[in-house]
């Protein structure tokens, strides 16, 4: 009869590769513990170095900054302390932690794993800033990270990319994807031909040629793991009671770790929307202050309007007034005095009038009498041309002249 129930389980091919590869990335993290410790110590001391021998920090320890209190720009995506550091410390090592990292605008950078206060004085706590979200107090050391902290934290800090081999730079990306891959799937369940490629990485990984390939901890991983490929894995389990107990404590470690997960995302939530409600609050009374303000100005420009308007009418209705009164005293006084003076005006126009006729007229006799005396001066120059002088008789005063009668006769 074929196994049924957990049994066939634990005796399927697919599962019993789930859970070498998951034994082999447990052996991942022992053989890559001790190296990782020395380097996370030397990258310490060399920014200890750089920072104190240059007098950049203060000899003393900050005890207020919170890790809480760093936050990522939505605009710029830089990584800063909301409030500096009373003594400039922790920014100051915020800021060079930020320069290790491949990626320093990166939103997975988590901050809230490390005791900022304690960076001066914790190398491992400079190390989990390059960690996954959730290595918070209990991760002490490489001994209490999984495989996917060490390989996070390789891939994500510069120090061990001049440790490791281009290809073993590759490879801590690669395994990381595929512990994620295998540790979330849903069937528990690996191909053969899965098996053998994912051992394979594993095992390059530990055998990188530039630091690892000498290290004893890493031969031992790497022994294990050959061991775990070639040999067969049978699962056995006692009685009923104590699989229902492994169950329940598989499920309840899944459970609290999920727990923990979203209690941390929950609080980053939280803060965030702190932050907003904050920076919406302060632009709030930013511009409720700006158009108190203008309405201040407005209201004052208003009453000096209405103040000035009300002069103006003022003004005219003064203005008016005067223009009504003389008005008034024109009828009274001007007008007839007006009117008196335009008959004059008119009287001396007449007058002026006849002058100028009687100036016309006599100006017109004075040109006759004129011509008269020409004709009369071109007649006696000719009857004196003719007729002895003595037989013109003067002209009489009426400007008329007579001759003898005896030579008008005929």
């Amino acid at each position: 009869m074929p196994p049924t129930g957990v049994n066939a389980k634990v005796k399927d091919p697919e599962y019993c590769n789930w859970l070498k590869v998951g034994l082999a990335l447990y052996y991942l993290k022992d053989g890559l513990g001790s190296f990782i410790q020395d380097e996370v110590d030397a990258m310490h001391q060399s920014l200890l170095q750089k920072l104190y021998n240059a007098s950049t920090v203060p000899a003393q320890l900050c005890s207020i900054c919170n890790a809480k209190d760093v936050k990522q720009n939505r605009n710029t995506y830089i990584w800063k302390f909301n409030s500096r550091c009373p003594i400039s410390l922790c920014d100051t090592w915020l800021t060079e932690l930020l320069a290790l990292c491949t990626n320093p605008t990166s939103s997975k950078l988590y901050c809230e794993n490390c005791d900022v206060t304690a960076w001066p004085k914790s190398p491992w706590e400079c190390a989990k800033f390059y960690m996954p979200r959730g290595q918070t107090v209990h991760n002490t050391g490489p001994a209490q990270s999984d495989s996917q902290a060490l390989l996070t934290l390789m891939a994500n800090c510069k120090h061990f990319h001049s440790k490791l081999s281009p290809g073993g730079i590759q490879l801590t990306h690669t395994v990381s994807v595929i512990r994620n891959t295998v540790m979330h799937s849903v069937n528990m369940t690996v191909s053969d031909n899965d098996r053998t490629s994912i051992i394979t990485d594993i095992i390059k990984l530990l055998e990188d040629p530039c630091h690892l390939k000498s290290l004893d901890e890493r031969k031992k991983a790497v022994a294990e793991i050959n061991k775990i490929n070639t040999d067969s894995l049978e699962v056995f389990f006692n009685t009923d009671i104590e699989l229902e107990m492994m169950a329940l404590r598989a499920c309840a470690e899944g459970c609290r770790q999920e727990l923990g997960v979203q209690r941390v995302e929950t609080e980053k939530t939280v803060e965030s929307l702190k932050e907003e409600i904050q920076d919406l609050q302060k632009k709030i009374k930013d511009k409720v202050g700006d158009i108190d303000t203008k309405c201040q100005k407005m209201g004052a420009k208003v009453n000096k309007l209405t103040s000035g308007l009300k002069n103006v009418k003022g003004q005219v209705r003064t203005q008016s007034a005067m223009v009504k009164k003389t008005d008034k005293l024109l009828k009274r006084k001007a007008l007839p005095g007006l009117c008196q003076q335009k008959k004059k005006v008119r009287k001396l126009e007449k007058e002026v009038k006849l002058i100028q006729e009687r100036d016309s007229q006599a100006s017109a006799a004075t040109a006759s009498q004129v011509s008269l005396l020409n004709v009369e001066s071109e007649a006696g120059l000719t009857l004196h041309k003719y007729f002895p002088i003595q037989q013109v008789s003067s002209a009489s005063q009426d400007g008329n002249i007579h001759l003898s009668q005896k030579y008008f006769k005929n």
